[in-house]
């Protein structure tokens, strides 16, 4: 990681945009997919089906997904304009010293 480190500038802001895309995938999206692909295929083996319950599970899950792409868009902006204000604010050629 050092060496990746020393050889790509501006590497935290960097770091701050890979995890504020990755960070809402991972933790909201690929649960509830998990989540939902087991559920169906369960739900399509049982004959009578109550879907009251899962009316209420699918407004949760709604509210859920839209509270990522909320995280995964404010994230992903102020990840953005730090590292244009990193760019901008930056003097130095890559290779001069610091």
């Amino acid at each position: 990681m050092i060496c990746i480190a020393v050889f790509i500038p501006f590497f935290l802001e960097f770091i701050a945009l890979f995890c504020s895309v990755l960070g809402s995938a991972i933790c909201v999206f690929l649960p509830l997919a998990a989540y939902w692909a087991l559920k169906l295929k369960k739900l399509r083996s049982m004959k009578d089906i109550n879907w009251h319950p899962v009316y209420v599970e699918m407004v949760k899950h709604t509210g859920l997904t839209i509270f990522g792409l909320v995280l995964l868009f404010v994230g992903t902006y102020n990840s953005v304009n730090d590292l244009s204000k990193a760019m901008r604010e930056n003097t130095k050629a890559f290779w001069d010293h610091s």
